[in-house]
């Protein structure tokens, strides 16, 4: 049976080694499409200032290099969280979401909505075909990860 693809939403974790939402995408067997979606207007008042630009755009480069080394890359894109994903899930087959949680209040407030809900609405995604995940990974220093539906 063939495993549909995967998007892995990257946040500030961009890191191929040791990876959760990386890893758990890989070990489902079918593609994994890694994308970082540029919404500064999710982040409120956490969105990003040159500093942080700076180093977000060296470490995506890094990564994605990284990336390329395993025939892999990530894909871009900007515009509303939601909406991207959802478009980028229609655009590739993808039928998975994972991704880590973040620890800003904003992020935590996206992901609250919940994001999971307005994926599987947007997309039109049914839980019930049984052919859907949506994961977030929680990582905690002290608990190691945490995975839930």
């Amino acid at each position: 049976m063939e495993v549909k693809p995967t998007l892995v939403w990257l946040r500030r974790d961009l890191r191929v080694t040791d990876h959760p939402a990386l890893y758990t995408a890989a070990a489902r067997g079918g593609p994994v499409i890694p994308v970082y979606v540029w919404a500064p207007e999710d982040e409120g008042d956490w969105s990003p200032g040159s500093a942080a630009k700076w180093w977000l755009e060296r470490s995506l480069s890094a990564f994605d290099c990284s990336l390329r080394n395993l025939n892999s890359k990530v894909v871009l894109r900007r515009g509303p969280t939601d909406k991207t994903l959802c478009s980028l899930a229609k655009e590739s087959g993808a039928t998975s979401v994972f991704w880590q949680t973040g620890c800003e209040p904003k992020s935590l407030e996206l992901e609250r909505q919940p994001l999971k809900r307005l994926i599987l609405r947007v997309c039109s995604i049914l839980p019930a075909s049984r052919k859907t995940t949506v994961l977030h990974i929680k990582c905690s220093p002290r608990t190691g990860a945490n995975y839930s539906l």
